[in-house]
């Protein structure tokens, strides 16, 4: 059962699954208050928790004594929600059925949805999707993974080998810093001209490719052998 307290005003209790808070007469709590629009907010039952969901608000549902901005989010009991300026608090009292079951062992644990799991999934998912991440795909794992969309996107496009759109027939990757020359990779034909590079100020030329000496080669040089 989901008690919401209304500042200044007397608390009410829902057993609803679904729960309309809004300016409206239609709505399941009706807030007096300008800033609050016709219909605001939305707190479904979930399973044994209550989500609230923000429905397009003008001024936003705010979560927390942080007042941080949501769309969506789990409510626990002591929260408070920012609606408008009315401030709603939180109280969520256990069935007793629902009290009985939480005592009860759970058949299998619940492992949370890694960071780890699903770099692995989006990465199974390209695969599969023949080298990018359409958008079909990344809704479906939505709900294989109980993450929202947004939360994959970030994933997606924070790492460099994932691709949000098809890859291009021809991948041409051209390096040019010093860490590819050191490794023996050659300079690109358009960035090297014949017989080295030249410098404009003093216009001495340098070697195309800088090789390091061999350790007997440094050796000898150390005994002072030529």
């Amino acid at each position: 059962m989901l008690t919401l307290s209304v500042e200044g005003a007397a608390s009410r209790s829902f057993t609803a699954p679904e729960i309309i808070v809004g300016r409206s007469t239609g709505c399941d709590l009706q807030l007096d208050d300008d800033m609050v629009s016709r219909r605001h907010l939305v707190i479904r039952r979930e399973g044994r928790s209550y989500v609230a969901e923000d429905v397009g608000s003008m001024n936003g549902t705010f979560l927390g004594a942080a007042r941080q901005r949501i769309t969506r989010a789990i409510l626990r009991a002591g929260d408070e929600l920012l609606v408008g300026q009315t401030l709603l608090r939180v109280q969520i009292v256990a069935e007793p059925h629902e009290a009985a079951a939480i005592l009860e062992p759970a058949e299998a644990p619940v492992v949370p949805t890694t960071r780890v799991r699903i770099v692995e999934a989006l990465e199974e998912a390209q695969h599969r999707s023949g080298g990018y991440l359409p958008e079909p795909v990344l809704r479906a794992l939505t709900v294989e993974l109980g993450v929202p969309v947004y939360h994959l996107y970030g994933v997606a496009s924070f790492f460099p080998h994932f691709r949000l759109g098809p890859p291009p027939a021809l991948d041409v990757r051209v390096c040019t810093d010093l860490s590819c020359h050191l490794r023996g990779g050659p300079a690109s034909p358009a960035s090297r001209p014949s017989g080295g590079w030249s410098s404009p100020a003093t216009g001495r030329r340098s070697l195309p490719r800088w090789r390091p000496r061999s350790s007997a080669a440094w050796a000898a040089r150390g005994s002072g052998r030529p």
